[in-house]
């Protein structure tokens, strides 16, 4: 690899570090002002339409007016988790794509299955939310892709390597359309997977389906901000 390209990846995994940063600091604004003066809003109407006889006219209005401010509430919260996943900070990697799973289900009417015997992943945040995009952008090919919306889904540690494994199962998808739809998409993914020192690999089934897992040494796993002084040398 020349020293350009080197240079390259590493201002790229910069450049995604500050966005990142943009999108948390963002979503923390949304939770600390919007969403909790929406919250305090919310309870001053309804204190407002308890004090109203029953039968008032604005009665009706304050219902209105209740309903459309938790519809609000509910899609800045939305907002916010996508900008930065909460759940991931609070509770670590394993229980956000718990979360994740669950809102593919809620949302998008996906049948998502996971199976994980993984508590807690010991991983730097700057690496723990790659790992979780990289996983929402997987599930979201192969799904978008797939002519089913059933997908398994797993999350295991082997010998100290993180395995995420995402696979469909099914009609009309096999690795080669998926790579031909999906090239871009799919090389984007492996180099942000390289950045972190981790690798991806997808695999046709026998059931015309196919599986895309991602490998993470976890105590190799890290941010590439900057060539590594063997490389330097190499060149």
């Amino acid at each position: 690899m020349n020293t350009i390209e080197q240079q390259l990846r590493a201002l790229l995994a910069r450049e995604r570090i500050r966005v990142e940063a943009g999108k948390t600091k963002i979503a923390t604004k949304m939770h600390d002002e919007v969403s909790q003066n929406l919250t305090v809003l919310t309870m001053e109407l309804a204190l407002l339409q308890s004090r109203l006889c029953e039968g008032h006219p604005e009665t009706t209005t304050l219902s209105t007016l209740l309903e459309l401010v938790g519809g609000v509430n509910r899609a800045v919260r939305q907002i916010t988790s996508e900008l930065h996943p909460k759940m991931l900070d609070e509770f670590g990697l394993a229980a956000a794509l718990q979360s994740e799973c669950r809102r593919m289900r809620e949302e998008h009417g996906a049948k998502v299955a996971l199976e994980t015997d993984v508590p807690e992943v010991p991983l730097a945040s700057a690496v723990a939310i790659e790992v979780f995009r990289l996983f929402q952008e997987i599930t979201s090919i192969v799904v978008s892709h797939a002519k089913t919306n059933e997908v398994a889904v797993g999350v295991r540690v082997e010998r100290n390597i993180l395995l995420i494994s995402v696979t469909a199962s099914g009609r009309g998808l096999n690795g080669n359309q998926l790579r031909d739809a999906s090239s871009l998409e799919m090389l984007g993914l492996c180099e942000r997977a390289h950045w972190i020192g981790g690798r991806l690999e997808s695999q046709d089934r026998s059931d015309g389906g196919m599986a895309v897992t991602f490998h993470l040494p976890v105590q190799l796993a890290k941010v590439k901000t900057s060539p590594t002084p063997s490389q330097s040398r190499n060149e």
